[in-house]
C-alpha cells in the first residue's frame, strides 16, 4: 500500500473526509468545509487545504461534533474498519458527544411525557362529551317537540279563524291537549260563538 493510499503523505481535506467515511461523497464534504462545519486547528479552511498525520480536526455532523486527530492519510475509500484507522477521536470529544446524546434523550422523554399527558387530557374530554351527548340529544329532542307543538297550535289557530263553528271548536279542543297550563285561554276559545270571537281570542296577548 502506497503512502497516497494509507500513510504519511498530505491529502486534500475533502478527499480525506470522504476516505475516512465522515461523508458519503466528496461533494458533501466540500459543502461541509465551505459551510464552516470542518475546522483545522480551530480555523476554517479551504477545500484545497491538505491534511497530514498529527493534524487536529473538528467535524460537525448534525447533532454530533467530533474532535479527531489524523493518524494516517488516504485518497481511497475503503471498508469502515480501515477508514476508522485513519483517525482517533479524543476522549473529551467522546465525553461531550455522550453528554449531548443523554441531554437529547432526556428532552425527548420530557416531550413524550407532555404528549402522553396531553393525550390523557384529550381522552378525558372525549369521554366527558360522550357522557353529555345523550343529555344534549334529549335536550334537542325536547326543543324539537316544543317547536313542533307551537307550529301546530299556530296552524290550528289560523284554521279556526276561517272554519265553520263546528270545526273551529274541534280545533280548539285539539289545541288544548299539549297546553294544559293555558286553561283560561282555552276556556275563552271554547265559549266563542263566532269566527270573530275566535279571532279576537287568538290575537289576544294571553295566547302563548
Amino acid at each position: 500500500m502506497t503512502d497516497s493510499e494509507h500513510g504519511n503523505s498530505k491529502v486534500r481535506i475533502d478527499k480525506w473526509l470522504w476516505a475516512a467515511r465522515f461523508f458519503k461523497t466528496r461533494s458533501l464534504a466540500k459543502t461541509a468545509i465551505e459551510g464552516g462545519k470542518v475546522l483545522l486547528a480551530g480555523q476554517k479552511v479551504k477545500v484545497s487545504r491538505e491534511v497530514a498525520p498529527g493534524d487536529m480536526l473538528r467535524i460537525r455532523q448534525g447533532w454530533d461534533e467530533r474532535e479527531v486527530k489524523v493518524i494516517a492519510t488516504s485518497e481511497q475509500r475503503r471498508a469502515a474498519p480501515i477508514a476508522q484507522s485513519l483517525y482517533e477521536e479524543t476522549e473529551a470529544s467522546i465525553e461531550r458527544r455522550n453528554r449531548a446524546a443523554e441531554a437529547r434523550q432526556a428532552q425527548a422523554d420530557l416531550q413524550q411525557a407532555r404528549l402522553d399527558r396531553g393525550q390523557a387530557v384529550l381522552a378525558g374530554e372525549v369521554a366527558e362529551i360522550a357522557i353529555q351527548s345523550p343529555m344534549m340529544q334529549f335536550a334537542r329532542e325536547e326543543k324539537r317537540k316544543a317547536t313542533k307543538q307551537r307550529v301546530e297550535t299556530e296552524r290550528m289557530a289560523k284554521q279556526a279563524e276561517t272554519a265553520p263553528m263546528g270545526k273551529a271548536k274541534r280545533y280548539v279542543r285539539a289545541a288544548q291537549a299539549p297546553f294544559q297550563g293555558c286553561q283560561r285561554v282555552m276556556s275563552d276559545l271554547a265559549k266563542a260563538r263566532s269566527a270573530e270571537d275566535i279571532r279576537a281570542v287568538c290575537n289576544s296577548k294571553r295566547v302563548p
